[in-house]
C-alpha cells in the first residue's frame, strides 16, 4: 500500500512540474504565395499556418528591410494574409513576423516595371483624309510613312498612367479603364516620364515655354496625325479599320451608355491594335489647321509649324459613329473628359 502511495505522489509531482513548463508557441510558416508572378500594386495572398492575428508586433517583410504592418494589410488571420504590394523595388523575398517569431522565406517573381504591349507597324504608303468627309479632311492625299513604328496595343490605362505620373485625373476611377481628362501637355509629360522609366531618350524638350520634338530620340511619344491614320487603317480603305460593324470595333454613344469602358474589349484592327475607334479620343503631336491637307507634305508629315490647338483622333464614348471614322479630324475644344493617350516609339534597327 505504501508503495502505491509513493508511486501516486511521484506521478502527481511529475505532472505538477509539467504544468509549470510553458508551451512553446509554433513559429509562423509560409506554405504558398499567390500569384507567383506579381508587380506593383498586385494583390497577393500568403498562405500558411500559425500566422497569428493582426497586432502591432506582426508584419510582413519584403526582402530584409521593407515592412508592411498587419494593420496595413487587406486581411490577416492565422492561415492567410492578403496585401497589396507597394510601389517599391524588391527582389521578391517575403517572410512573416508574428510577435517575435519569424517565418521561413518564400520568393515570388516580381517585376517593378509595368508591362507594355506594343505592336510593330511596318513603314508604308497610305491615302490620308477623305473627299467624302468633312471640309478639313479634304483633299484625300497619299503620304509615305518611311519608318517602322511600335504602337501601343491599348490605350493608356489608369493603372499605367498612375504608375508613371503618380496621379489619376480620370472622371471614373478604375485601373482597367483608359485614363481620361488628359490635356495635351499631360500626354507629353507622360511620354517623357515613361521613357525615363525604361531608360530611353526623352522625345520632348521644354525650352522657354516651347516644346521641341527630338525626332532622333528613341523614347515614347505621341503619333503624328498621319501616323495615327496610317496605323489605324492598316491597309483598309473603308471609313473604319476593318470590314466589321462599328459596334464590334468601338465604344461610342450608341453602346457605351455614355461611360468609358475597359480597354481591349472590342475587336482590334488588322494590325492587332484595340480601341482606335471610340472609348477615348487620342492625342496626336500635330497642331490643327483646317486647311493643312491642301499643303501637307507627302513624306512623313508632322503637321503645321505652329497653331493654337492640337489634334486628337479616333472619336470617343461620347461621340456618334461619324466622328469615329479613320479620317475624322478633331481638335482641342477645352473638353477633356473624352481625351486619353496612345503612344508610339520609333522602331530602329
Amino acid at each position: 500500500m505504501k508503495f502505491i502511495i509513493k508511486i501516486l505522489l511521484c506521478c502527481a509531482l511529475f505532472y505538477s512540474c509539467q504544468e509549470d513548463i510553458p508551451l512553446q508557441p509554433s513559429k509562423p510558416e509560409i506554405k504558398e504565395i499567390q500569384p507567383t508572378q506579381s508587380g506593383v500594386w498586385t494583390v497577393i495572398t500568403i498562405y500558411g499556418k500559425n500566422l497569428g492575428l493582426p497586432q502591432d508586433s506582426s508584419f510582413v517583410i519584403l526582402d530584409s528591410n521593407i515592412k508592411i504592418l498587419s494593420k496595413e494589410c487587406l486581411k490577416w488571420n492565422n492561415t492567410y494574409i492578403r496585401l497589396k504590394l507597394p510601389k517599391l523595388r524588391f527582389n521578391g523575398n517575403i517572410k512573416v513576423v508574428n510577435n517575435k517569431d519569424t517565418s521561413n522565406t518564400l520568393k515570388i517573381n516580381f517585376n517593378y516595371l509595368p508591362e507594355i504591349h506594343m505592336i510593330l507597324v511596318n513603314a508604308g504608303i497610305a491615302d490620308i483624309g477623305s473627299n467624302n468627309g468633312w471640309y478639313d479632311e479634304k483633299p484625300a492625299h497619299r503620304v509615305n510613312i518611311p519608318n517602322n513604328l511600335y504602337v501601343s496595343k491599348y490605350e493608356v490605362s489608369q493603372y499605367l498612367y498612375s504608375f508613371v505620373c503618380d496621379t489619376n485625373p480620370s472622371s471614373e476611377i478604375a485601373e482597367k479603364l483608359p485614363v481620361n481628362n488628359i490635356q495635351w501637355l499631360d500626354a507629353i509629360i507622360f511620354c517623357n516620364n515613361l521613357s525615363k522609366l525604361f531608360d530611353y531618350d526623352t522625345c520632348y524638350v521644354f525650352d522657354k515655354g516651347n516644346i521641341i520634338w527630338d525626332t532622333n530620340a528613341n523614347g515614347f511619344r505621341l503619333p503624328t496625325e498621319a501616323e495615327w491614320e496610317f496605323f489605324c487603317k492598316a491597309g483598309y480603305e473603308g471609313d473604319y479599320n476593318a470590314d466589321e460593324s462599328i459596334e464590334n470595333l468601338a465604344w461610342f454613344n450608341k453602346n457605351s451608355g455614355y461611360k468609358i469602358q475597359p480597354i481591349g474589349k472590342k475587336k482590334p484592327n488588322r494590325a492587332g491594335i484595340y480601341d482606335l475607334h471610340g472609348n477615348v479620343s487620342e492625342w496626336c503631336w500635330d497642331w490643327y489647321d483646317e486647311n493643312y491637307y491642301k499643303q501637307s507634305e507627302t513624306i512623313n508629315p508632322k503637321g503645321p509649324k505652329s497653331g493654337l490647338k492640337r489634334v486628337h483622333r479616333g472619336g470617343s464614348f461620347l461621340d456618334g459613329f461619324a466622328k469615329l471614322r479613320s479620317s475624322a479630324r478633331h481638335y482641342d475644344d477645352g473638353n477633356y473628359k473624352n481625351l486619353g493617350i496612345r503612344f508610339v516609339r520609333n522602331a530602329k534597327d
